[in-house]
């Protein structure tokens, strides 16, 4: 039995992945413990648990609260787990940061600086890293927002008025022909608007999340998967499986 260790930056990916993986498994066969790391970099349990009395998958699913700590902290957790029978462990954190801000101040999504960040990370990975367990950085481009926008359809539960159009136009989007992952530097913001302008609030809080994860069922996400606009999704989907 595999034993998946997730690590992710905030309260956003933590609700994202904790609700896909239980709808992966059909609410069944897993057990899921979450944790949150305080200040003091001591992980305490979340309210997050799902376990099923018979499993046959496990996962533990820790948000560290800062994009920059993700790879820090696996590498201080790496022997723990390694000699607790964990097989794989994944980070999981946004593109968009302070420091991509810095080094793209025409804020335009560029590919060439989100390999940097990715070969960087994987560098660091394989320059410190101690055991034989595999570990792998997944970046969402640019946040995981991104994928909620190609979901675009969601929104119209939220609220009846963000139709496919209406996102369309507010956006200046190409729905069909455009992936939010290239088309969108800041896909948070581009949420926050979409919410304002039916006088609603987007702010990554839990209850935001929560309420987008609970709209999507796991058909969601394997159409997400099959489609080519989400690159970044696919790549974290298939660190899960393979």
């Amino acid at each position: 039995m595999e034993k998946i260790a997730i690590f992710v930056e905030g309260h956003a990916e933590r609700i994202f992945v904790r609700d896909f993986l239980m709808k992966k498994h059909d609410y069944s066969n897993i057990k899921l413990k979450c944790f949150q790391l305080e200040k003091d970099k001591v992980p305490m349990p979340a309210e997050y648990d799902f376990i099923c009395q018979d499993y046959t998958h496990e996962y533990q699913l820790t948000c560290v609260g800062n994009d920059d700590t993700v790879i820090p902290y696996i590498l201080e957790q790496e022997q723990l787990l390694y000699n607790t029978g964990f097989t794989k462990i994944i980070g999981l954190r946004d593109m968009y940061s302070k420091k991509y801000k810095k080094f793209c101040p025409n804020k335009q999504v560029d590919s060439t600086l989100n390999d940097k960040f990715i070969n960087s990370a994987k560098a660091t990975i394989q320059d410190n890293a101690k055991t034989p367990i595999p570990i792998t950085i997944c970046f969402a481009i640019m946040e995981i927002e991104a994928w909620f926008l190609n979901l675009h359809y969601v929104f119209e539960c939220i609220d009846a008025r963000l139709t496919k159009e209406f996102i369309a136009q507010e956006l200046g989007w190409d729905i069909d022909n455009e992936c939010a992952e290239q088309k969108f530097f800041h896909p948070a913001n581009k949420i926050e608007h979409l919410y304002q302008s039916v006088d609603k609030k987007y702010d990554k809080h839990i209850e935001n999340v929560e309420a987008i994860m609970a709209l999507l069922e796991k058909s969601d996400f394997e159409q997400l998967y099959q489609s080519d606009k989400s690159p970044s999704f696919r790549n974290f989907v298939d660190i899960l499986k393979n």
